[in-house]
């Protein structure tokens, strides 16, 4: 699988941001840069997000950070 294709669970993101569910959820209400939807979202299941999605929301929330530090 691609990097393009490959899926991220709500476990995963939270191991990979080294975060909890809840937090999760709370980067997803935030107004500024909210964490995206997920690509997957079906009743029962768990929620999947494309892990290049992910990955290019760290990153921009990195930089947030950093301009908001100096």
């Amino acid at each position: 699988m691609t990097l393009d294709n490959a899926y991220m669970t709500t476990k995963d993101v939270c191991e990979h941001l080294r975060i909890s569910s809840r937090t999760l959820d709370r980067r997803r209400k935030r107004a500024v840069l909210p964490f995206p939807e997920p690509d997957c979202s079906y009743q029962g299941s768990e929620n999947r997000w494309f892990k290049y999605k992910v990955l290019e929301w760290q990153t921009k929330d990195s930089e947030l950070s950093k301009a908001s530090r100096k």
